[in-house]
């Protein structure tokens, strides 16, 4: 027995078939009631990313800034900032 003919099976050629606009025209009929919470997920997905990207801008700017080596003084006020 062959190797190729070891791992070939029957139901992979289903696979090959061409892609139906109607199938995804029955899916979204059912996805329609669930828009507003599609919506909802889809905004707090790119806002929770867009969270995750600025955390490190945001430490880089706190390494730049605030712990500047050269003025102690003024790090320490924008650590400690007086009541």
């Amino acid at each position: 027995m062959k190797t190729t003919e070891r791992f070939s099976y029957s139901e992979d050629q289903i696979i090959e078939q061409n892609y139906s606009w109607q199938s995804l025209a029955k899916l979204l009929n059912y996805i329609l009631p669930y828009r507003r919470k599609l919506v909802g997920i889809g905004s707090s997905l790119f806002l929770s990313v867009g969270i995750k990207l600025i955390i490190p801008l945001l430490i880089a700017y706190a390494i730049d800034h605030a712990m500047n080596p050269y003025n102690r003084q003024k790090s320490l006020e924008l650590l400690y900032p007086s009541a």
